[in-house]
């Protein structure tokens, strides 16, 4: 929202403006931040603490919100940067990142030095946003143009899905606090890069086939005269014929 980690033109006005004009036809607005290891949980005169843009995306009309961390994603520039710079975590006291874990809700890459306080710090968002006090509130007061029923419904199906973070987050906030975290080890087996393989993949005009030598006809013993087979027949004919009128 503040343009600091992702630039895409996003602003703090903007939002707002872009908030409102989605209320007005309807559309329920329903962000999600990413909370990276530079940003602090709350900070005075600026908005760039986490609590603080929590609470701005509330104001401005969000139903609902999703908070994730920054994890290294498939296909990405940043899954190549973290797992060669050994940010990535292969264990953590102990306990492997199984593939499922990496989907935003566990910190398995940071640089900070206290990476508990990264899953800390996205408990306590969710918790400033979804809360008995503001479902109470949206029942006086409601963000949506239908009425209390759907803001206070979005209230109350984030509280139960709240529940289920505060029952799996804390096993491994708590490894994250004990420490021991592991590295990924770099692969055993060489990997060429995709930018010196290209060449392999440009097709290429297959070479001209060479034309096969024709094979020379087989050599003739002696020169075949026309008529000379039909001559030698009919002197044998003549032979047999006066072999029998002899005998």
């Amino acid at each position: 929202m503040t343009a600091t980690l992702v630039k895409k033109g996003q602003s703090i006005d903007g939002t707002r403006a872009a908030f409102a004009a989605m209320r007005e036809v309807g559309i329920k607005p329903m962000p999600m931040m990413m909370h990276d290891d530079t940003q602090p949980l709350l900070t005075i005169g600026s908005a760039r603490g986490l609590l603080n843009q929590v609470q701005m995306l509330r104001s401005a009309g969000a139903m609902s919100l999703q908070v994730l961390l920054l994890s290294p994603a498939h296909g990405t520039k940043l899954y190549y940067e973290t797992h060669e710079s050994g940010l990535a975590y292969e264990s953590v006291n102990g306990q492997p990142v199984t593939p499922h874990m990496v989907d935003g809700n566990h910190v398995v890459a940071s640089r900070a030095k206290h990476p508990w306080l990264r899953q800390l710090n996205v408990l306590i968002a969710y918790t400033w946003f979804y809360n008995p006090v503001r479902l109470m509130w949206a029942l006086v007061a409601s963000k949506s143009r239908r009425g209390w029923f759907v803001d206070a419904a979005f209230q109350a199906w984030g509280m139960a899905g709240l529940l289920r973070n505060y029952a799996r987050s804390p096993r491994w906030m708590w490894h994250l606090f004990r420490g021991g975290r592991h590295p990924v080890r770099s692969s055993e087996v060489p990997v060429t890069r995709a930018a010196a393989c290209t060449r392999w993949l440009v097709r290429r005009p297959r070479p001209a086939a060479r034309a096969r030598p024709q094979a020379d006809p087989p050599p003739r013993h002696g020169p075949v005269r026309r008529g000379a087979g039909r001559r030698g027949g009919d002197a044998a004919r003549g032979v047999l014929a006066h072999s029998v009128t002899k005998g």
